[in-house]
């Protein structure tokens, strides 16, 4: 079941990606809001029926995000159009930069999964799910941290056609402003009630220390704050040095972990 529905989810990424592209947040939110909400009234219904499994539950997660994009392309299909004088230059250059841009973010799903596979196998699975339950608090706020990154890379590509390097230097130095101050803000909130979170959320047995938190905290603020430098590299189609960095950040969770 997930083989199956691996290709609509990945259709509804690319709509929502054109949305973020013709700099329309609304049609993305409008179809994020369809997909979920399908999804969650059809995991209802099944559970009312009882007829809820993991099976049924992947499938109807798939048949939301193909009843989105079909409403999508409704209404703003006439804004796909195919240039077949550029599809060869365009197909040769995607896959030069496609397979840097896979392995950056395959890296960097690798760099976080790191230190869980390490405590399991050294501390047990109890401390690894500690971690897991202090890490959803933690990152709380990734979400909303990869929506505003699907806005600030189409903003930075405009700012380089408008106005060179310097523009893109200006436009992602205010951005890293903004996600600075908004991190510190952020971390002082987790480290303040995070433990109380952690305990209301999934119980009395999972008890985190303030320092744990601590640095989880400061794990999410980084990637805020180095956010607008990988959607630089990304613009100026260096992406092979965002995998190079997360190739270096995985071997320095492993090290660390040990």
């Amino acid at each position: 079941p997930v083989a199956l529905v691996a290709l609509p989810i990945t259709v509804r990424e690319v709509a929502r990606r054109h949305a973020f592209a013709h700099n329309r947040a609304s049609a993305a939110l409008v179809l994020d809001v369809c997909v979920s909400s399908g999804q969650l009234i059809s995991l209802l219904c099944c559970a009312f029926a009882g007829v809820l499994s993991s099976t049924t539950a992947v499938l109807l997660i798939g048949a939301s995000s193909v009843v989105g994009c079909v409403f999508y392309l409704f209404f703003g299909g006439n804004e796909f159009r195919v240039e077949r004088q550029a599809v060869f230059s365009d197909l040769t250059m995607n896959l030069g930069l496609g397979r840097w841009l896979l392995g950056s973010q395959a890296t960097m799903i690798a760099q976080f999964s790191v230190a869980q596979w390490a405590i399991t196998l050294i501390e047990g699975p109890v401390q690894n799910g500690i971690l897991m339950a202090a890490s959803s608090v933690a990152m709380v706020a990734n979400p909303a941290l990869t929506g505003l990154s699907n806005l600030v890379l189409p903003k930075a590509a405009r700012a380089v056609q408008a106005g060179g390097d310097q523009a893109l230097r200006r436009f992602l130095t205010k951005v890293a402003v903004t996600m600075a101050g908004a991190s510190f803000c952020y971390c002082v909130l987790i480290v303040s009630v995070g433990h109380k979170l952690v305990t209301t959320v999934y119980g009395p047995k999972y008890t985190v220390l303030t320092s744990a938190l601590i640095w989880l905290a400061l794990t999410f603020a980084f990637r805020c704050i180095a956010m607008p430098a990988y959607i630089g590299l990304w613009v100026h189609l260096k992406a092979k040095v965002n995998a190079y960095v997360n190739v270096i950040g995985m071997r320095s969770e492993e090290h660390t972990s040990e």
